[in-house]
């Protein structure tokens, strides 16, 4: 009932870096605008990111799409993973689902 898309980042040493996290709900679903909606990262060596630890007010929600934006500082050249977890709901007409969901910000930083 979930549809999350996280571009892959191209970033340049020591410059900020905004990486998307978009999700979307299944068809039959739309997305609760009123759920707490959270994205927590775990910080990475080498990476510095702005606001690990997301709430709803950081989010753009709408029914039909979710998105939060990462900032974040690249000091090490070569591939770099941050993983999270986000947190959000689905609902329909008569039921609503909490999701948890793994998320991966994947960034290669170069010169």
């Amino acid at each position: 009932a979930r549809l999350l898309n996280v571009a892959k980042a191209q970033a340049k040493l020591g410059a900020k870096t905004v990486v998307q996290v978009k999700f979307k709900p299944g068809a039959g679903y739309h997305l609760n605008q009123d759920f707490p909606t959270t994205l927590k990262l775990t910080p990475t060596p080498g990476v510095a990111v702005e606001k690990p630890n997301q709430a709803k007010a950081d989010a753009q929600l709408t029914e039909q799409e979710g998105r939060f934006d990462v900032a974040l500082t690249v000091s090490e050249a070569g591939a770099k993973t941050i993983v999270g977890e986000l947190r959000f709901a689905v609902c329909t007409n008569t039921t609503c689902e909490p999701q948890r969901t793994q998320v991966k910000l994947e960034v290669v930083a170069s010169n």
